[in-house]
């Protein structure tokens, strides 16, 4: 039952502190007109006559500005390796990388800006149409552009409740390795102390294992692509547009459950191939997923699994409470058959108007545990603990209405219902007799206390008690039917047709107890309370039986039994 699922977390609630330049410029925006940049005081001003939007596979963004005098510049902004790339080497501090990976582990994001003095060689049209990797060379370079990774406050909460559900997280991220690892660090992915290894594959596709930390190599090993994501990796950077959806494919391939949750447009392809998407955003993600999350937090991950948990649960509870009616109904009329009876109108309305009804919607209101418990539900109806919990249960009530069949026919006061006189034409009167009355009564409680018992909460619901619906539901019939069974003949038991009410006294109304008595047969008392009282607490006993099955026996050892005969064959990773 132990069964890992895999959580992919893109960006890991990776939070932007909103960020402004107070340097005394402003941008001027108009529809008529390029956009310009100046200072406060209006003397200094560049207008904006290209701008090369952010490039996933180039990592950079670039804009080129036309100053006061003609003179045209391109100012470049990337990840601070691609600037690297494209700088020229004299600009760069010689602990340029080192200090940049230092600010990334202490959990910035880190950005590179760089600038190159293009002149007014150019006429402004060839200008535009000059290819972007002829501007984007031979940079110099400014600076680093910091930006602060903070996680929202229940973030670490729910990677301990995804870890301690057996449910593993791994981090897919657009930012560096080391901003990625603090991350993870802070969030509780990992330990503090734990030894945390960077792997890069090179060209003949090989992998180079690394410190973090530290650009000596540890070691080279032979290794693909996908037996690198087949590792215990939990933290993958994502250098191409694909790698997350590979990631995710990868894992559905092996036969795991793959959840993912992102929140920009380059998470879409993941989303969509993931098992179930979350969208922490209302924008392009939340197209392709079928959750949004309204708090946009990685605590919604937490709520679905929970809920999903809940709602397969109640689900199979459901569908068994469906099963055991039609399998309860069959020996019922079974019964009925044997003995030639037909159970009256209301019995029937009571069954199937009332019980099914008012108690399939109540246990449909069963709520999720708020604590993701680190075992599954079965995700089987035919599984082995459903199979046993619905046919304990029956073959429990069946061996309780054969008792309750033959405590009745031990009774001096008893006379068989005499079907060979009953006919067609008369239906309504083939419910006056003692067995129509145990039958029904045995069965009814029965059949809706298997609403109650498989409404249980076990490890991922809430405890049926607290169920309102179910509870006012299921008592209400307890009480009434009851009721019926036990008070004296009355008006109110006369529309069930009770065998309180004496059917075959002297000169009957019953055309079936007339041809009886006509041929021989003598009046017969109605069902004694005592009689009624005892069959009452058979009935009770039925149901003790069945409530300490689904606890005792199915929830409990036979559980633990069934679960480490017929274990999970799915590929157990490293949480």
């Amino acid at each position: 039952m132990d069964l890992p699922h895999v959580m992919l977390l893109q960006s890991l609630e990776r939070t932007w502190l909103e960020t402004r330049l107070s340097c005394g410029w402003n941008l001027i925006e108009s529809a008529k007109s390029p956009p310009v940049v100046s200072d406060g005081s209006g003397s200094r001003t560049f207008r904006i006559v290209r701008r090369n939007e952010f490039d996933q596979s180039r990592a950079t963004m670039s804009v080129v500005v036309e100053d006061n005098s003609g003179n045209f510049h391109i100012y470049c902004k990337g990840s601070f390796e691609k600037i690297k790339e494209l700088s020229n080497a004299q600009s760069l501090p010689a602990d340029y990388e080192d200090r940049a990976r230092l600010q990334a582990l202490q959990g910035c994001y880190v950005l590179g800006l760089s600038y190159r003095y293009l002149g007014r060689e150019l006429a402004f049209e060839d200008m535009l149409a000059l290819p972007r990797n002829e501007l984007e060379k031979d940079l110099n370079f400014i600076s680093l552009v910091l930006f602060r990774n903070e996680l929202k406050p229940d973030s670490s909460a729910a990677i301990h409740s995804l870890k301690a559900g057996k449910v593993r997280p791994v981090m897919v991220t657009g930012d560096n390795a080391q901003c990625g690892h603090y991350i993870a660090k802070q969030s509780g992915m990992f330990s503090s102390d734990c030894k945390i290894l960077l792997a890069d594959i090179t060209n003949d596709n090989s992998v180079v294992w690394s410190p973090l930390s530290s650009k000596v190599t540890t070691g080279i090993s032979r290794m693909t692509t996908e037996e690198l994501l087949q590792s215990r990796a939990s933290l993958l950077e994502d250098g191409t547009l694909e790698l997350a959806e590979k990631v995710v494919t990868m894992h559905r391939n092996h036969g795991l459950i793959v959840g993912m949750c992102g929140d920009g447009g380059n998470d879409c392809g993941a989303l969509r191939a993931a098992h179930a998407g979350i969208a922490l955003s209302a924008a392009e993600a939340s197209v392709v997923s079928p959750f949004t999350a309204r708090n946009k937090s990685v605590h919604a991950v937490v709520d679905s699994l929970r809920e999903a948990r809940g709602a397969l649960h109640t689900s199979f509870a459901c569908y068994k409470f469906l099963i055991i009616y039609g399998l309860q109904f069959s020996i019922f009329k079974l019964c009925c058959y044997w003995f030639g009876i037909i159970a009256c109108q209301m019995d029937c309305i009571f069954i199937d108007g009332v019980a099914v009804l008012s108690l399939g919607y109540a246990m449909s209101r069963c709520n999720a545990e708020k604590i993701l418990n680190k075992v599954r539900p079965t995700s089987s109806l035919l599984g082995p603990l459903n199979v046993a919990s619905v046919l304990g249960l029956w073959g429990s009530n069946v061996v309780f209405l054969v008792a309750a069949i033959c405590f009745m026919a031990s009774q001096k006061d008893y006379v068989r219902w005499p079907a060979q006189y009953s006919h067609g034409a008369s239906w309504w009167t083939l419910g006056d007799n003692w067995e129509s009355t145990v039958l029904f009564f045995t069965m009814y409680f029965q059949f809706i206390t298997s609403a109650f018992v498989f409404s249980f909460g076990s490890k991922f619901r809430k405890t049926v008690f607290k169920n309102l619906s179910l509870m006012v539901s299921y008592w209400s019939l307890i009480a009434v039917c009851s009721c019926l069974l036990l008070l004296p003949h009355n008006k109110f038991t006369e529309v069930w047709h009770v065998a309180s009410e004496q059917f075959n006294h002297a000169n009957p109304a019953s055309p079936v107890w007339a041809s009886y008595q006509k041929n021989g047969g003598q009046p017969s008392p109605a069902m004694s309370f005592d009689f009624r009282f005892k069959l009452w607490w058979i009935i009770l006993a039925s149901l003790a039986v069945n409530i300490a099955w689904q606890k005792v026996v199915v929830e409990g050892p036979l559980a633990r039994i069934l679960a480490a005969k017929y274990p999970s064959k799915r590929q157990k990773l490293h949480i």
